[in-house]
């Protein structure tokens, strides 16, 4: 989908319109600040350009198990999910930097997921410690309904977000507990935005990310 732009008085409300006439939520669209223009007696307009995510990839075709772990994590899921009375179809999805992708098919996807993820995270966790502690460092990734990769398009949108907010600002946000993976992915994404730095804060492996502003203070007012 091409780049469209769009203007309000405030650049809340030119964020507003643009998701009006797009048709779309907030998180699912990356949103640039291109112009501000002052009026005379005090009004004035924000124009943004709004760009949409890129288009999801075509999944690859599903793949055989081949190796002794595949196999033996295929077996595992499939009688853990039949002990919790849900009816799912695995499948091999991709083979990648020494991580195994298996993806799980189901009416009750959402079930799997869980709020934030926290279902498919749990699983993932169990499956690795019973299937791949005998291995040579492969990693078992569980996924449903594409939701790791959507998960992550939506955290780097809001990353984007709020370091350019921090960046007008000059005052550090708090962002949600999340896994290392995610915060990785957060870490990296605001290190490219000028004048924005970030730190992990927290005990256990749900740690939350502060994005910092580092520049001069006199730039905002």
């Amino acid at each position: 989908m091409e780049d469209r732009e769009f203007e309000g008085r405030t650049e809340k409300e030119a964020i507003a319109n643009a998701i009006e006439a797009m048709g779309l939520n907030e998180d699912e669209i990356d949103v640039e600040v291109i112009k501000t223009r002052s009026g005379l007696f005090g009004g004035g307009k924000v124009r943004i350009r709004v760009h949409v995510g890129d288009e999801q990839p075509e999944p690859e075709d599903e793949l055989a198990p081949d190796t002794e772990q595949e196999s033996e994590v295929i077996g595992f899921v499939s009688e853990l999910l039949r002990r919790m009375g849900i009816e799912a179809e695995l499948r091999i999805a991709a083979r990648e930097d020494e991580r195994v992708v298996v993806e799980l098919v189901s009416d009750d996807a959402g079930i799997l997921i869980g709020r934030r993820g926290a279902t498919l995270e749990a699983l993932q966790l169990v499956t690795n410690i019973a299937c791949g502690r005998r291995q040579n460092g492969t990693r078992v990734i569980l996924d449903a309904e594409d939701y790791r990769y959507r998960r992550e398009q939506s955290l780097t949108r809001m990353a984007m977000r709020v370091a350019r907010d921090v960046q007008r600002s000059g005052r550090s946000q708090l962002l949600e507990p999340m896994n290392p993976f995610e915060r990785r992915l957060v870490h990296t994404t605001v290190s490219g935005v000028e004048d924005v730095t970030t730190e992990s804060e927290g005990d256990g492996p749900y740690k939350q990310v502060r994005v910092t502003y580092t520049g001069s203070a006199y730039q905002h007012r």
